[in-house]
């Protein structure tokens, strides 16, 4: 399982959802707000946390390597 899966899988689901969207199917934030049926502002707010959520995800696991 890779790094990013594996991060994906930790967070709550719409962080997930809200990351996949944006990452994997280009979509932006309008589309994913269409998507989600939230605003835009909304979602742009979400994508922000989720960014933190997965990089803690990230570090975590990392320093947990070591």
């Amino acid at each position: 399982i890779s790094l990013i899966q594996f991060a994906l899988d930790q967070l709550p689901e719409r962080y997930a959802t809200a990351l996949e969207l944006k990452y994997v199917e280009g979509f932006n934030s309008r589309e994913i707000a269409e998507r989600m049926q939230i605003s835009d502002e909304a979602t742009q707010s979400l994508l922000a946390r989720a960014r933190r959520a997965f990089r803690d995800v990230c570090g975590e696991a990392v320093h947990s390597a070591r």
